[in-house]
């Protein structure tokens, strides 16, 4: 029994000595090693621009909303998610009043990304994704010419930083776009324009053209996210956007918007 005291004493102080790791390593592994699945409900407000040459050079500008939903999973290497947002934006000429003529545009967005966390930099994370805009204008005072679809379907080059900031968590995203598939009109709108084709799906198949396009879209995201005690999270994001289509089709998004991340998996409120 004695022996046995003898040697606790000895080694007790050995264990004190030992270095603890530290609490952003314990934290991080923690945090990666959880795999989550959120279902994220979100909106904004904001403002976007577009130039269609095609019809004519006025640019316009307004505000627009926009909803949308996203559904992530986070493992401990890999990051999936997928999401779709549409929205409906009025605007004007940026120029008034040189024209007057105000349009109308419907925006619908989908898009995936498959993120890969860097090994020797966990709050780093790089990949591919898919980008799908679809933007729908109408000008009524174009007449026959009022309704112009701009379509474009991209791969794009994903990254993505995380870093805590106290209770809060900042990330800043971006992706960019090497190449795309666009789809808009072939022609100048209000010039070659024949109203004796009353065929709209005809109409569509001779005068629509497909181009591959490069740097066709860029996207930028920051966003402050906060875990709150039930396993959810609260998000407040900027968000730019940018397109161009067709050689002729610009437009450009400013959102800022508030996202709901439900959590579909329990996980610990600290980690995201």
């Amino acid at each position: 029994m004695n022996r046995k005291l003898l040697i606790f004493c000895l080694l007790a102080p050995l264990t004190v000595m030992v270095p603890a790791k530290p609490i952003s390593e314990v934290k991080t592994a923690t945090t990666d090693s959880c795999r989550s699945t959120f279902l994220m409900l979100h909106g904004g407000l904001g403002y976007t621009t577009w130039l269609d040459q095609g019809v004519s050079p006025v640019r316009y500008a307004g505000a627009m909303a926009m909803p949308g939903v996203d559904f992530r999973f986070s493992g401990p290497r890999m990051l999936w998610q997928v999401g779709a947002e549409a929205g409906a934006a009025a605007a004007e000429p940026a120029r008034p009043p040189l024209f007057d003529f105000n349009a109308f545009q419907g925006i619908f967005l989908l898009s995936g990304q498959a993120l890969l966390r860097s090994s020797n930099h966990p709050w780093l994370a790089y990949g591919l994704g898919v980008d799908q805009t679809l933007l729908v204008s109408n000008t009524s005072s174009f007449q026959n010419a009022s309704t112009a679809l701009h379509n474009s379907m991209a791969l794009t080059f994903d990254a993505q930083v995380r870093l805590p900031l106290g209770r809060w968590q900042i990330s800043l995203s971006a992706a960019l776009s090497p190449v795309a598939l666009t789809l808009g009109p072939g022609y100048a709108y209000l010039d070659n324009y024949s109203a004796a084709n009353t065929d709209t799906w005809q109409t569509f198949l001779d005068q629509y053209q497909h181009r591959v396009q490069c740097l066709s879209a860029l996207n930028a995201q920051l966003c402050l996210t906060r875990p709150l005690a039930t396993g959810n999270q609260l998000s407040f994001c900027y968000t730019w956007r940018y397109r161009t289509m067709q050689n002729s089709y610009y437009w450009a998004q400013h959102l800022v918007g508030l996202s709901l991340h439900f959590g579909l998996t329990r996980k610990p409120a600290t980690s995201l």
